[in-house]
């Protein structure tokens, strides 16, 4: 699924300076995936999926919102 498009971000989880419970650790936790031709980042909803489809975890999400990059920003001011 990955190929040699995309690049995978996780981290594996081990005992460090943060506590967390002991049922987290010695897991891979993933949370991004780059496209490499174009350097851009999929949307997270993308990732899920292919996390998912891969059979791993995808990292606990605390809040969801809609972020706007400088160049959406720049984007929707030449619109006006």
């Amino acid at each position: 699924m990955l190929g040699d498009r995309y690049i995978l971000f996780a981290e594996w989880l081990v005992h460090h300076a943060v506590p967390y419970p002991e049922e987290r650790y010695e897991k891979v936790y993933c949370f991004d995936v780059m496209e490499k031709e174009t350097g851009k980042y999929l949307p997270q909803d993308q990732v899920k999926e292919m996390v998912t489809e891969l059979g791993l975890t995808y990292v606990p999400v605390f809040y969801d919102c809609l972020l706007y990059t400088s160049d959406a920003a720049d984007e929707a001011r030449s619109v006006d």
